[in-house]
């Protein structure tokens, strides 16, 4: 099952009954509404965890453990109720047991534990220095890992600064973003960082073409550097013997940041999004500080395209100050290589003809069939892993003009929130948190 995120707002909704008593959907999991509760002391010289799970005021039949994990050295049992069918019933008391994990270090919160870079560019031969909280902490280490969960380079144990230089031999230095994650053991604790090498994209190559789904001719790329697209053979053949040689793709530098989530809260519900700075760096960044600057507070769902021309599911697009759909934050922003293939909640970046002319807008895929044709013609940075219901919800809202797909009543992104992501584990690759279509919970058609 697919991790499901609930904040503590709305958890401490559920527990006071201001929030309907059920449990939260993604895709075909429910999950419990649950608020944890840290308390450390020491007893016998020895600290004692507690993670209370708190489910007052909620009602689910047959819930299931499904899951348990061991993070920053408290046990935190996830607990997923699968609904089947409608006896309903109280919650069975074993989801209310509290999970009890002694070690024999000092009394200390667990949020003391975690990474902080000491600046956030990095010349190329300069020490990449990273400050760790919680150093002294046993078997506490630090590891670089690539976006689908594997090891960089060699462990670094825990100190109070560490380089991460010591992780990986020059030979070894990625060439696209790592992510930096604090180990107790074999136990992620807390968001990791994002190392991006800062390398730019190679020569983008376009040709003047025309298609079935176009409207006329339009600018289509067909490669990079000296690199053609797959399926772009017969259209990069005449043109690219006449291709100039970019200049050399070096690392000029380092940027380094926490990891981070974005929260879309809408009127019709949130969704949850993970960036992937390993394909597209500067889209993710300059999507980060727009979140940041709160641009993307108050805009709109300005464009909804349940259905293309071949009648499978598009997209729903956002992101524009000027609700037109022609609105820019004023620049535009590089269109880069994204190796992540479009569906079904993954998320990219709306442009104009020009290949380089994003600036805010992105769009949500609704459907593989209907989105693979923007491989490599858009650039795909992110992905949704909670909020199917509510893109759903907006696909299904009625539109006024099907020609641009504007809705009757556009629905409001009222805010756009960055949290903290969760650890990266070893052997995972988050991408796999994506929601699924399959799995998707049906549309509830809304007039609203």
């Amino acid at each position: 099952a697919k991790p499901t995120f609930m904040d503590i707002s709305t958890a401490r909704r559920f527990m006071t009954g201001s929030a309907p008593g059920r449990a939260m959907t993604s895709g075909s999991t429910n999950v419990l509404g649950a608020e944890s509760y840290r308390l450390g002391w020491a007893t016998f010289g020895a600290r004692v965890n507690i993670l209370v799970l708190v489910a007052s005021s909620m009602w689910i039949s047959r819930p299931m453990i499904s899951r348990v994990e061991v993070i920053s050295g408290v046990c935190v049992v996830a607990i997923r109720g699968m609904i089947r069918g409608t006896d309903g019933g109280p919650m069975d008391p074993t989801c209310l047991a509290a999970v009890l994990m002694l070690t024999n270090d000092p009394p200390r919160p667990i949020a003391e534990i975690g990474l902080r870079p000491s600046r956030r560019y990095i010349a190329p031969d300069a020490p990449i220095t990273i400050e760790v909280e919680g150093s002294d902490r046993t078997g506490l280490s630090v590891q670089v890992l690539d976006a689908i969960g594997q090891r960089v380079g060699s462990a670094i144990p825990g100190a109070p600064a560490v380089d991460l230089r010591d992780a990986f031999t020059p030979a070894q230095a990625p060439e696209r973003a790592v992510f930096v994650q604090a180990f107790i053991g074999e136990e992620a604790v807390g968001s990791p960082l994002v190392l991006e090498p800062l390398r730019a994209a190679p020569a983008c190559r376009t040709v003047r073409s025309t298609g079935v789904r176009s409207r006329g001719p339009y600018t289509k790329v067909v490669g990079w550097g000296s690199s053609v697209l797959p399926g772009c053979e017969d259209d990069a053949a005449p043109v690219a013997p006449t291709w100039i040689e970019g200049d050399p793709v070096v690392t000029s530098g380092w940027r380094v940041y926490t990891e981070r989530d974005a929260i879309l809260e809408t009127d019709k519900g949130p969704i949850r999004m993970a960036f992937a700075p390993d394909v597209a760096p500067g889209t993710v960044w300059t999507m980060l500080q727009l979140a940041q600057d709160g641009f993307y507070d108050g805009t709109s769902f300005h464009r909804i395209v349940p259905q293309d021309a071949q009648g499978h599911p598009f997209v729903i697009q956002g992101g524009d100050l000027h609700g037109s759909g022609n609105g820019t934050p004023g620049f535009n922003v590089a269109l880069e290589p994204s190796s992540l293939p479009f569906d079904y909640g993954v998320v990219g970046m709306a442009r104009a003809d020009e290949p380089h002319s994003a600036g805010s807008q992105f769009f949500i895929g609704l459907s593989r069939e209907g989105t693979a044709r923007l491989d490599g013609q858009y650039c795909a940075f992110a992905y949704v892993i909670d909020g199917a219901s509510t893109i759903n919800r907006i696909a299904a809202l009625p539109i006024d003009d099907p020609a641009s797909g504007r809705p009757v009543k556009a629905p409001r992104i009222t805010a756009m929130r960055l949290v903290p992501s969760p650890p990266r584990l070893l052997g995972i690759d988050r991408t796999g948190q994506r929601i699924d279509r399959a799995s998707a919970p049906p549309p509830d058609r809304d007039t609203r």
